[in-house]
């Protein structure tokens, strides 16, 4: 997939991101170098990121920790602030982690780097009590991450509708900035 072809093009999260990224991401995304590239050249791109992913299960069968981060920025086409931790958990699910792994590299071991583990990254007592409630189990399915129904952050539950709401005042938020 070139970058001028991507899929993103049609996403419903774009409304949430302010123009000043998606013209970044546009001109990145017609970038004159990527346009020179062949299919040939774009085929070799996804061989490297199908032994990426096969590098990947090998760090992880020899123990080597995960941790899960989105590097959501301008400059970082098609990673959506807010969403770019669902799409990779997918990815990591995809590459060959369980779920539960997955999970883990954006709770508990990322916990661990940073740490932090002694005050958050897992529900135990005595633990920051941050959680994300969902409506379907992630360990039969990593993208039921996505099926949120409640969120407690800093002791403050947000409802769906809360979230909602937030979701909306989002994307007034970029419409006003236009």
């Amino acid at each position: 997939l070139k970058l001028n072809e991507t899929l993103a093009t049609n996403d419903d999260r774009l409304k949430y991101v302010p123009d000043s990224y998606l013209k970044t991401w546009r001109k990145m995304s017609a970038n004159p170098m990527s346009a020179k590239l062949s299919d040939e050249d774009f085929m070799y791109v996804k061989e490297i990121i199908g032994k990426n992913f096969e590098i990947l299960q090998l760090l992880c069968e020899a123990g080597v920790p995960m941790i899960a981060g989105t590097d959501v920025s301008w400059t970082n086409p098609y990673n959506f602030p807010g969403f770019g931790l669902h799409d990779e958990l997918d990815l990591l699910v995809k590459a060959g982690l369980t779920p539960m792994e997955a999970i883990q590299a954006a709770t508990k071991n990322a916990a661990t780097v940073l740490g932090v583990l002694d005050k958050t990254g897992t529900v135990e007592p005595g633990k920051q009590a941050d959680l994300v409630l969902l409506d379907a189990n992630p360990l039969e399915n990593i993208n039921n991450t996505r099926e949120i129904n409640a969120v407690f952050r800093a002791g403050r539950y947000l409802s769906r509708a809360d979230l909602d709401t937030m979701l909306q005042k989002e994307e007034t938020m970029v419409q006003y900035m236009k």
